[in-house]
This record gives C-alpha cells, sequence and structure tokens, in this order.
C-alpha cells in the first residue's frame, strides 16, 4: 500500500513541478502537499482519522549519519503502523516493515544513512482499514534522532533434528552481525568401547560426539554421567547430557563380562559319552556352558549344556554318536538381575567318542 502511495505522490510532485500548478489552498496540515517539519532530537505531531491515514514531515540534517525515526502508542497493539524514509523523489529508502523490528509492538521505529543538508520525507502511515474504524482521531509524536544500533540477539540450541544458532541484528536498520554462528545437529554419539572383561577395576568408556555432517563437537557442548561403580559384572549406562549451543540427552550402554576359563581335558570316558574338564573360575562367576558340535568351527549343529555353580569343573554328556569326532568348548555365565552375561568361548579340543 505504502510503495502505491510513494508513486503516486511522486506523480502528483512531478505534475507539479512541470506544469507550475500551486499547492493547493485547503492543504492538510503535515500532507505531502504541506509537510510539516521534523528537526533532530525533536516531535512532532502526527494524527490519523478516519480521512487521514498518513502525516508527512520534512527532515535535514546538518551533517551525514544515520538518523532514527520512530512513534509510539499502546494502540499500535492492535494496529498496523508503519514509518518510511523518503529521499526528495519519494523513492522509498526505509521502511520499518523492512526490518525485524523488536518485542514490542506499541513502538514503531526506522533508521536510515542521510546525506548533510538534503531534505528527506518522513512519513507516518496507519493502515487504511485500521484508520477506518477509528471511533476518534489518534494523536502520536514522531520523534527524530541519531540512531544507535539497537540490537538484539536471538538464540535457539540445536538439538537432534534442529539446527541452532546465534544472531546478532539491530531492530531498527537492516544491520546484522557478520558472524553468524550456526549449529548442526548432533547425530553421532559413540562409546570408545561397549565391552569389557572383568578385572575388578573401574570402568568408564570414553565418548565422541559428532554432528550431521561428521564434525567432532566439542567436549564443552556436554556433560558425562557414569554409573557412580561399573567394576563387577552387569550392564551399565551412560549418560550425556547436552548444554550450551545444544540441548537433548542421550544413554549409552556398556557391558563387563565374566573372565573365561580354559578347557583341562576331554575324553571319552564310556560309550557314546564325553567328559568334559575345565578349569574353576571362582570370581564373578555363576556358572558354565559347555558348547559341542561335530563341526571344528562351530557353525552348524551346535549343542549347549548349562553347568550351574563356579565350583563346578566337570560335565559328562552321554547319548552321543558312537565313533564320530567332537569339538568342545566352555566359557563362564554370570546372572544379573536374571540377565546373564557370558565370557567368551575358550579354545575347543576334540576327542573320539568310543564305539
Amino acid at each position: 500500500m505504502k510503495k502505491l502511495l510513494s508513486t503516486l505522490l511522486a506523480v502528483l510532485l512531478a505534475v507539479t513541478m512541470l506544469t507550475g500548478m500551486a499547492i493547493p489552498a485547503q492543504a492538510a496540515e503535515n500532507d505531502i502537499f504541506n509537510p510539516g517539519v521534523l528537526e533532530l532530537d525533536g516531535s512532532v505531531a502526527a494524527t490519523f482519522s478516519k480521512t487521514k491515514n498518513a502525516a508527512f514531515f520534512t527532515f535535514t540534517p546538518a551533517a551525514k549519519g544515520m538518523y532514527e525515526f520512530r512513534m509510539s502508542d499502546n494502540k499500535f497493539e492492535d494496529l498496523c503502523a508503519s514509518i518510511s524514509v523518503y529521499d526528495n523523489y519519494l523513492t522509498s529508502l526505509a521502511d520499518s516493515d523492512d526490518v525485524v523490528g523488536d518485542d514490542s509492538d506499541t513502538t514503531i521505529a526506522v533508521a536510515a544513512t542521510l546525506e548533510a543538508g538534503v531534505t528527506y520525507i518522513v512519513g507516518a502511515h496507519l493502515d487504511e482499514d485500521d484508520a477506518e474504524e477509528l471511533s476518534r482521531p489518534l494523536t502520536v509524536n514522531v520523534n527524530a534522532l541519531v540512531h544507535k544500533h539497537n540490537i538484539k540477539t536471538e538464540k535457539a540450541t540445536a538439538t537432534k533434528k534442529d539446527m541452532g544458532y546465534i544472531a546478532k541484528y539491530c531492530t531498527t536498520c537492516a544491520w546484522d552481525d557478520e558472524s553468524f554462528e550456526s549449529y548442526f545437529p548432533y547425530e553421532t554419539v559413540k562409546l570408545s568401547k561397549t565391552s569389557y572383561t572383568y578385572d575388578g577395576k573401574e570402568k568408564k568408556p570414553g565418548v565422541t560426539v559428532a554432528d550431521v555432517l561428521g564434525n567432532p563437537i566439542s567436549k564443552s557442548e556436554y556433560t558425562v554421567t557414569y554409573p557412580k561403580s561399573a567394576k563387577n559384572v552387569g550392564k551399565y549406562t551412560v549418560t550425556i547430557k547436552f548444554k550450551n549451543h545444544y540441548a537433548g540427552t542421550e544413554k549409552r550402554t556398556f557391558t563387563i563380562n565374566p573372565k573365561g576359563t580354559s578347557l583341562s581335558k576331554v575324553t571319552s570316558p564310556k560309550k557314546a559319552q564325553l567328559k568334559v574338564t575345565w578349569k574353576k573360575q571362582a570370581t564373578q562367576t555363576t556358572g558354565y556352558q559347555v558348547q559341542y558340535s561335530t563341526d571344528k568351527n562351530f557353525k552348524k549343529g551346535n549343542k549347549t549344556v548349562t553347568v550351574k555353580g563356579a565350583k563346578t569343573t566337570s560335565k559328562t554328556i552321554s547319548k552321543l554318536t558312537k565313533g564320530k569326532k567332537y569339538y568342545v568348548r566352555v566359557r563362564t555365565y554370570k546372572t544379573v538381575n536374571k540377565t546373564n552375561f557370558y565370557s567368551g568361548w575358550s579354545k575347543s579340543s576334540s576327542v573320539t567318542v568310543k564305539k
């Protein structure tokens, strides 16, 4: 609407200059043909009514610089108002609609860089529909002052899905800080190790975090909380809580498995039988598992027998195929909260079952 107004006003001024047409005697106060005068650090009144939705003022700076023009009223919370700066050809140089603005809807402001000794037009505008709905004239003060950046910092924390950023800009002019900071969503959260063998020592795996581009995220952006004690066989949770430029919480787990054991002897004491003997592993051990197979690589036909009790060190297996060669291996297990944790398998030994 204001761009159309500017065009029409420019045409009117051009026609006036070319034809020598006089300014109408009945020209309203503070309209484009009879603008008021606005001085630096001064204030002038702009009145809006059902039949008038704009007021104009001339402003001539004594020195080159950036100047700010503003008007305030509580009614602007419910009305659509703006303020603009034009050159003497009524070309818009700055418009409050083109800047971000601040959190206050009651103050309308704009700033522009102006030349010394040049006369400019400052226009205060109220939406035409809003003006028609005014029950009584609305008068506001329009002020002129040397512009100082009203810097606003806007932040958003990055999450697993959303970008984060820090942006600084002036709410009155088009200035913004070129040192825009952006933070890509985090994607990878890894522990340096997720499986340990029990040795009685505290376990604290390292944590690495990377964003969606694979770039590492600084350790200053998150805190790592380990369980109070992670020495015994079991499953443990590490909590990674993001802070500063990031938000979110991730959890990763690692396990401590029991120590393994080794075979002492594998024999076939009777027909269709084999007997397995292994070394006792009493520390953090609930029992053992014996696995046997006719496949030396244990890829098929495996059978597993569980032996309860850490003190038991042998197991006899019957009903085997006579004269067949069997491969045997053993491992330990520990039951924690109804969950079994297993060691790795021992090296295998073989025996041919007696016929």
